[in-house]
């Protein structure tokens, strides 16, 4: 998983989330978009 990689993350938030989404992929492409920007 792309959010335990980046350890820039709090478990906390990517909890949030994967909670919110419920979904690896859409949770995927926000933390890349992220780790771009």
């Amino acid at each position: 998983m792309v959010i335990i990689k980046n350890n820039n993350i709090k478990p906390l938030v990517s909890l949030f989330f994967e909670r919110l989404f419920n979904g690896d992929i859409v949770i995927s492409g926000i933390w890349v978009g992220n780790n771009t920007v």
